[in-house]
């Protein structure tokens, strides 16, 4: 299982190729790895963004 700021940093780049930057990130789990990576394998999100278009 890749590492949070893995996801991030991959999430980022796909964004920035789109167009967009992530101006907030609001993790919906402290620093639980372990949660986490539940909530992801079922589906769930584990992370807020704030975009917005790049100019």
């Amino acid at each position: 299982m890749k590492t949070r700021n893995e996801r991030v940093k991959e999430l980022s780049e796909l964004l920035e190729t789109a167009g967009y930057e992530i101006s907030a990130i609001e993790f919906l789990f402290d620093d639980n790895q372990q949660d986490e990576e539940d909530a992801l394998q079922k589906g769930m999100p584990a992370l807020k963004l704030t975009l917005s278009l790049k100019s």
